[in-house]
């Protein structure tokens, strides 16, 4: 084996092995799924019974709102004074009093309870209050609610793309994604490299490999090895993603065939009451569940027509170059200081083009062909995370394979120059360094 290849499995192994490594290579993928599941699942478990007492001086509601598995109603105290009623009921914790108004058009009604009855029975209330409300104006006007049924439109937009169906959601999601996974990778183990230097130069273990190695193989073995780390994580989070992400949507495909759900899905559609109030009131109140569940379902049609040949491909080789590019700049960094403390001032330039392209990315994502958008992602500095926030929204191949030849070209160069400081800051002891010993170091011999 090679010297470059002895020090790549040193720092691999190094690493790999560490009991942090593993644990957080498998830890990240089961916290993002139980992240998704637990809401899913809560979503769709039963809540307590809440009892409600009705105090309704129109007489008109009496018997007419409908409990639910949240709600129930209790109209034995319908026609009852209001401050006797809240007399009765003033250290019942579980119950609220709704006190609706004498009032021809009922505009407000009040809630009186010892404790918050919680969003879910408020919204309950909300939703048969105003369907009854609604139901009674119609009939007042005479109006067919059948026929303002059929009126009612919702227009949907089919975004068709270079012939294909997309969902320029989702793709302003995957973007994000994209970019900020290169972005934190990038800079963590480009810091890695830094310190890993800096360990072995502060340690004077360097001087001992340095004498059976070149500095650049040196260099270039930590580089490598390192990297090697990252894409290792990266495959793993991958591959225990994909799993545990099919688990989800099973889930998820299980709870979507539920009838209430359905019937949810059924009134978010037509917004409109239906003649069974109770089945009306009931999809009404289980809406929101239903569209966790079925956004869940809307995101994995999306990943399965997702250009995975191209997002991957694409995504490997800007994370592996973005790195590269920039591990080459942090080893050099820690060969010459001495101090993390003394890295600050160097950091700044190095990290400045990342941390733009970062910020740069919020704007990209509204507007990727943009020229800004375009000169961000050829600019090698900024490239990886500016090129990755474009690729969803559909790019031209020039723009993609330029874009890739000048990040390679400015991988050689920087690499070049990286390895120059490298040679001779590794040696360099108890030296206060200046960008203008550094401008030497590139000449010395």
């Amino acid at each position: 084996m090679s010297k470059i290849g002895l020090i790549i499995k040193r720092e691999y192994l190094s690493r790999v092995k560490k009991k942090s490594f593993i644990v957080m290579t498998l830890l990240t993928p089961i916290l993002g799924a139980l992240i998704v599941l637990i809401p899913t699942a809560l979503s769709n478990s039963k809540n307590q019974n809440h009892h409600v007492v009705v105090v309704d001086e129109t007489k008109s509601f009496c018997a007419v709102l409908t409990s639910t598995p949240t709600v129930n109603y209790d109209f034995g105290y319908c026609n009852f004074n209001k401050d006797q009623v809240l007399k009765i009921f003033a250290d019942s914790a579980k119950v609220t009093v709704m006190y609706i108004p004498p009032t021809q058009d009922v505009k407000q009604i009040e809630l009186h309870s010892k404790a918050d009855p919680g969003e879910e029975v408020i919204s309950d209330i909300e939703v048969q209050m105003n369907s009854i409300i609604m139901s009674g104006k119609m009939k007042a006007l005479n109006l067919d609610q059948n026929m303002i049924k059929q009126i009612n439109t919702t227009i949907g937009v089919l975004n068709v793309v270079d012939n294909k169906t997309t969902n320029s959601d989702y793709n302003l999601g995957l973007a994000f994604c994209c970019s900020i996974l290169i972005y934190f990778f990038i800079f963590l183990y480009s810091v890695q490299v830094m310190r890993g230097v800096m360990e072995e130069k502060v340690s004077r273990i360097v001087e001992v490999i340095i004498s059976s190695v070149k500095p650049f193989q040196l260099m270039m073995g930590k580089v490598i090895g390192v990297g090697l780390v990252g894409l290792t994580q990266f495959v793993a989070w991958l591959i225990l993603g994909y799993f545990a992400f099919s688990i989800e949507s099973k889930y998820a495909q299980s709870q979507i065939t539920n009838p209430a759900n359905y019937n949810a899905q059924q009134t978010m559609k037509t917004g409109m009451p239906t003649q069974d109030a109770n089945t009306a009131q009931m999809s009404q109140v289980t809406a929101p569940k239903s569209a966790f569940v079925t956004g869940f379902m809307g995101i994995y049609k999306n990943l399965s027509d997702t250009n995975w040949l191209l997002i991957l491909p694409c995504f490997l080789f800007y994370f592996l170059a973005g790195y590269v590019l920039y591990s080459a700049l942090f080893a050099a960094i820690g060969s010459a200081v001495d101090q993390e403390t003394d890295s600050q001032q160097f950091m700044l330039p190095v990290t400045a083009p990342l941390i733009l392209s970062y910020l740069v990315m919020f704007n990209i994502v509204r507007d990727p062909h943009s020229s800004m958008a375009f000169w961000f992602s050829i600019f090698p500095l900024t490239s990886p995370i500016a090129m990755m926030a474009r690729i969803p929204f559909g790019i031209s191949v020039w723009e993609l394979a330029l874009s890739m030849i000048l990040l390679i070209a400015s991988i050689l160069g920087t690499v070049w120059l990286a390895g120059r400081i490298y040679r001779v800051g590794l040696l360099m002891y108890g030296k206060k360094v200046t960008y203008k010993e550094l401008g030497k170091w590139l000449f010395y011999k």
